[in-house]
């Protein structure tokens, strides 16, 4: 179940993209009736265009929907003439609950796929979804919540989180991104899980770049709309 909250136009993704995207204030119920808000962007017109479901990193250091890598990219998405929804997970910024379990979280992941997909103006067999951080490891957490997606993007993931995956058994295609100066997440730690896998997935290394990823946003966010092109 879904409820839109208000309508924001901003025609300043109009110059490169190849149609206008209007920019909706949205509510989503989740399990629970809980309320997740969110922003999604999606073409004015009737055209059915592909888009990108963004998991923002953990509240406790300040991720929300309007992080900037989270909002770099739906940028960079709608410049490239993707629709993107980017959403606060439960008990984060105004929408409702607790923020307490994973479970609760990838239910999140969840029913904010299953809106995408049904969105005026998304065409629903192309949508891929990105998780940052703690985004990433609500997605990996029941992998099999996203299986509406058809492509997977996991930047700085916590190893741990993928360890614990069925990951490396997903066909799809895949891309993980990380910082070479990340203490978090360290690169090579990453690049060894991503050798076991079954089925390959694209690996890139961001120089420099530390865990929050703090002026390197653009580089990512250019990349992660490179691939999801690619893929959608």
């Amino acid at each position: 179940m879904i409820l839109a909250i208000g309508l924001v136009k901003d025609h300043s993704v109009s110059y490169h993209a190849p149609t206008m995207m209007r920019h909706t204030a949205i509510g989503i119920y989740s399990t629970g009736k809980i309320m997740l808000d969110g922003v999604v962007s999606a073409p004015e017109d009737s055209a059915k265009v592909p888009s990108v479901v963004l998991c923002h990193p953990h509240p406790m250091l300040g991720g929300d929907m309007n992080n900037m890598i989270v909002s770099t990219i739906a940028f960079e998405a709608s410049q490239r003439g993707m629709g993107s929804l980017r959403f606060d997970f439960r008990g984060v910024g105004q929408s409702e609950g607790e923020f307490t379990d994973a479970e609760g979280v990838s239910e999140d992941v969840k029913h904010a796929l299953s809106f995408t997909r049904n969105f005026t103006g998304v065409d629903d067999k192309r949508v891929g979804i990105v998780g940052y951080s703690f985004g990433a490891a609500a997605m990996l957490h029941n992998l099999k919540y996203t299986k509406g997606a058809k492509s997977l993007v996991f930047i700085a993931p916590p190893v741990g989180a993928v360890q614990r995956s069925s990951i490396r058994d997903d066909k799809r295609a895949k891309l993980f991104i990380v910082g070479s100066e990340d203490r978090v997440v360290p690169s090579l730690d990453l690049q060894r899980e991503l050798d076991n896998f079954k089925h390959p997935a694209q690996f890139t290394e961001i120089a420099g770049a530390d865990h929050r990823l703090t002026d390197h946003e653009s580089t990512v966010a250019e990349r992660v709309a490179e691939f999801l092109t690619e893929t959608l």
